[in-house]
């Protein structure tokens, strides 16, 4: 035991040689007031720049006093619970950064992917489909139904 209080002695000695006197200790500091409406206002800005290049219409719909009227509801709900965009990212931070990529990919994909497939789609059966859609039955009909 003599041996655990004399190398904490030590350590205290060596700790006051680099600590200069009158200054407070890393761990006696307060640590700073977290700002939950700032927090929110990041959070939902940071939210949109996800979704909106996926979905554009969100734009819109979320204008700069939506976004505000958001985060002054969401910060103290934020504080109640403790949750910063920090402790998000901490948490989920490669998940988050996942979609950050992945999302707006797949939005890509999605066009893409349908437009080829439309491209590849017959010319008889497109005009078919132009036909019915103009409101002409007259001419969807294939020559079978014709004759």
């Amino acid at each position: 035991m003599d041996d655990l209080n004399q190398l904490q002695n030590e350590a205290a000695a060596i700790d006051a040689e680099f600590i200069p006197a009158g200054e407070e200790s890393r761990a006696d500091q307060a640590t700073p007031v977290m700002d939950y409406h700032k927090e929110a206002k990041g959070l939902i800005d940071f939210a949109l720049s996800l979704f909106v290049p996926i979905f554009p219409s969100l734009d819109a719909i979320y204008t700069e006093q939506a976004r505000m009227n958001l985060a002054n509801a969401s910060g103290p709900l934020m504080e109640k619970y403790d949750f910063s965009l920090g402790s998000l990212f901490e948490r989920w931070g490669p998940e988050i950064n996942f979609a950050m990529v992945a999302f707006p990919l797949s939005a890509q994909t999605y066009k893409a992917v349908k437009a080829d497939i439309e491209a590849a789609k017959p010319k008889h059966e497109q005009s078919q489909q132009q036909g019915s859609a103009m409101g002409h039955p007259s001419m969807a009909q294939t020559e079978e139904q014709t004759l």
